[in-house]
């Protein structure tokens, strides 16, 4: 950071009335590097205090951490631009922040140093959906724009004074701030349809801390009309072009594989209803080099990435958007990432302290084993698996992803198996909707929409 830079950075805080330490300034951190300490006031005096074991995750990336003992955490070699970070502590803490990375007077992305970083109680929403007179739902999902998260629809039993079951969702734990819900669902018809619901704006204040927010019922519409969907594909850690990775959209519009602009931004008109969002990046790829050229592709030499070996890449799990009528669906970023700087930044370290009290040494811990995150921030219980065909086709259960980078397959809790599990269950049996069941080693997770998941230490050797 520049003296005039600095100087005018502290003028406005004096004036915001906010007191900034500047012990460890910009030009001390890593190239790209955001860093931080999580607190949260656990025993309600006013006082936060650091937590380990905090989720920590990168929207829209197959980027967690747990935070440290004394709650530290790193994340490296973002790219310049806004990324949207997420904090988790089970159902009871929730906090997302956006970070800015600019461009330094060298070329390289600044590195940003958030200091204490302070949680706040989550809220619950819940709400239900209704069809027109006639259609009943079998299945769908529930898209907050905001977070990522997402949230089965799940089909109620019918009875006497209401034949029609009852359709509801429920996400268990939103930060404070605007949520965009979106909706989509399926039919039971001879000839299936799909239909979409909202967009209903939700703000959760301080007030709304642990409670419980109920919406109003959405009575969707049939997806007959277009919208758009809109990202940027990224790279973290990477000198990888976002022309060098495919796009695919399922269901397929038609317009597959999708490349991005050269500045990894993707905008596309495509009829109504729900996407899964899959990147399909090369299997590996240049590291990026220390210096990048100043300017916004890290691309402009090409000599030194020549003599760089090629490492692997990774990337990011199911990313969900629905598409609604004449409205944008703004998903934000989806990073591929190098798999080095995901495990560079689970040792990442200023101090010895931040090793759980090993040896920190050239900015690595020396001999610590990081924990796995507790609950990712895209798994608040087992994904519904939302496509069809695989199954149908081959015999077996279709693929799917319990989580970021935790791959299963689509089961169902009774009999039957895939992803239809009403129409394999046989007549007369509740219609029960499938979901994706880990299949790694130290996984666990629940079925009923509202536990969380949990990783688990495993108890013997991985298969």
């Amino acid at each position: 950071m520049t003296p005039v830079r600095a100087l005018a950075f502290l003028a406005a805080a004096q004036l915001s009335g906010c007191l900034f330490d500047f012990k460890n300034p910009a030009e001390g951190l890593r190239a790209g590097q955001v860093g931080g300490t999580v607190l949260a006031d656990v025993a309600g005096g006013g006082t936060p205090i650091a937590r380990e074991g905090v989720a920590v995750s990168l929207k829209g990336a197959t980027f967690d951490q747990a935070t440290r003992p004394n709650g530290r955490f790193v994340v490296l070699d973002l790219p310049a631009g806004r990324h949207r970070l997420l904090f988790r502590t089970g159902t009871t803490w929730a906090l997302e922040r956006d970070v800015d990375i600019a461009y330094g007077s060298d070329g390289q992305p600044e590195g940003i140093e958030l200091g204490d970083v302070v949680l706040h109680y989550s809220a619950a929403v819940e709400g239900s959906i209704s069809l027109p007179l006639g259609n009943s739902v079998v299945r769908g999902v529930a898209v907050d724009e905001s977070s990522g998260l997402t949230a089965p629809l799940v089909v109620g039993t019918a009875s006497g004074g209401n034949p029609v079951p009852p359709v509801t969702f429920r996400f268990p734990m939103l930060a404070i701030g605007t949520h965009l819900i979106k909706l989509s669902a399926t039919d039971g018809n001879l000839v299936p349809g799909n239909w979409v619901g909202g967009q209903v704006v939700v703000e959760i204040t301080l007030a709304n801390q642990g409670t419980t927010v109920s919406l109003a019922n959405v009575l969707a519409r049939a997806a007959a009309s277009t919208g758009r969907l809109r990202f940027k594909v990224q790279a973290i850690g990477l000198a990888l072009s976002p022309t060098q990775v495919q796009v695919l959209l399922t269901p397929n519009p038609g317009i597959n594989p999708i490349f991005p602009a050269s500045d990894g931004s993707v905008d596309v008109t495509v009829p109504e209803g729900l996407y899964a969002i899959t990147l399909v990046p090369p299997a590996t790829a240049p590291p990026l080099p220390g210096l990048v050229p100043a300017g916004p592709p890290p691309l402009a030499s090409s000599a030194p990435l020549a003599a760089a070996a090629p490492v692997p890449t990774v990337g990011p799990p199911l990313v969900y958007a629905v598409v609604l009528q004449g409205r944008v669906a703004e998903v934000g970023s989806v990073y591929v990432a190098s798999d080095s700087s995901v495990a560079a930044s689970l040792s990442a370290c200023r101090a010895s302290a931040d090793c759980g009290g090993l040896g920190c040494s050239a900015g690595r811990c020396v001999g610590y084993v990081p924990k796995l995150p507790p609950v990712t921030a895209a798994t608040t219980f087992c994904a519904g698996c939302l496509y069809a065909g695989l199954d149908t086709q081959t015999g077996l259960p279709p693929a799917c992803q319990a989580g970021p980078g935790v791959q299963g397959v689509c089961a169902c809790p009774g009999p039957g198996a895939g992803v239809d599990c009403a129409a394999r269950a046989g007549p007369g049996l509740t219609p029960t909707a499938s979901y994706c069941e880990p299949a790694a080693c130290g996984f666990a997770c629940t079925i009923d929409g509202t536990s969380l998941a949990t990783f688990k230490p495993a108890t013997g050797a991985c298969p």
